[in-house]
């Protein structure tokens, strides 16, 4: 690493941010200075003022960016407030590259239409953001968007679908909608190990976060609980909606994804 870094991270209280949070506390990280963003302290990041008052206070020298509107309900994708998070995240990237900030975003595996032509508004500024940062990026700005493909996590019953697994009255014969979408799933600590790679190994650009590896729905629900699932034979029968490229950028500086690897190939999870 070149020089110190005074990180601010948006978002610890997210998803992806709760274990990246968890995930730095068990560090001992020589050079990153961590700072949360705080809203009592910080104010709301929809706000511009807030924004850039934020950042004259804190002087970061870089930003890992995880906060949005909450996932955490089932009609998140459709809620008029992505558009608002998109705008603002907009703003956000454009005030870090005029102070010369790193910032560090992150994108969504549905930034590219659904192999059916669906589109909600989630998918929409999600896509709208991956073009604007492509833009920056081919302009040699000082930026990384991370581009996580289908986050899992158990404990957290992400996604949906295994929320409605386990709360299924016989999960043994609980049936997916698509159980033949064959996907890049990745675990969520592989993510915010990732992350962590990123600003340590400082990658710049646009930054491929997934296994490399597709599983089908079915096969997910399979390795969620190996013992109560009546796994359906899809072999030959699937939509491969995932990119499926390669973490290669990750990978060359010694990157893994290894809770991916034992949720598919272990009953240890």
């Amino acid at each position: 690493m070149s020089k110190p870094q005074r990180v601010l991270v948006t978002g610890s209280g997210g998803f992806i941010g709760r274990h990246f949070a968890a995930l730095i506390h068990t560090k001992s990280l020589g050079g990153l200075e961590f700072t949360w963003w705080n809203q009592e302290r910080d104010g709301s990041f929809l706000s511009t003022l807030d924004r850039r008052s934020a950042l004259e206070q804190l002087d970061p020298t870089t930003v890992i960016h995880l906060a949005w509107a909450s996932t955490a309900a089932s009609n998140y994708q459709s809620l008029p407030e992505n558009a608002e998070w998109a705008v603002a995240t907009r703003d956000f990237i454009d005030e870090c590259v005029q102070r010369e900030i790193w910032l560090v975003g992150t994108g969504s595996a549905v930034d590219d239409a659904d192999a059916s032509g669906e589109s909600t508004p989630y998918m929409q500024a999600k896509k709208m953001l991956r073009m604007y940062a492509d833009e920056l990026i081919q302009g040699q700005a000082r930026l990384t968007w991370l581009r996580p493909q289908y986050v899992v996590s158990i404990v957290d019953a992400r996604p949906s679908v295994i929320r409605s697994f386990v709360q299924a009255h016989d999960p043994s014969r609980f049936q997916p909608r698509n159980p033949g979408d064959a996907l890049d799933f990745i675990e969520v600590r592989d993510v915010a190990s990732g992350i962590l790679t990123v600003i340590c190994s400082e990658i710049f650009g646009n930054v491929y976060l997934g296994s490399g590896s597709l599983h089908t729905v079915s096969q997910l629900l399979s390795a969620v609980s190996p013992s109560g699932y009546e796994s359906t034979s899809v072999a030959g029968d699937y939509r491969a909606i995932s990119a499926r490229e390669s973490p290669a950028a990750l990978q060359a500086h010694g990157w893994a994804p290894v809770y991916t690897e034992w949720l598919f190939h272990s009953e240890v999870h």
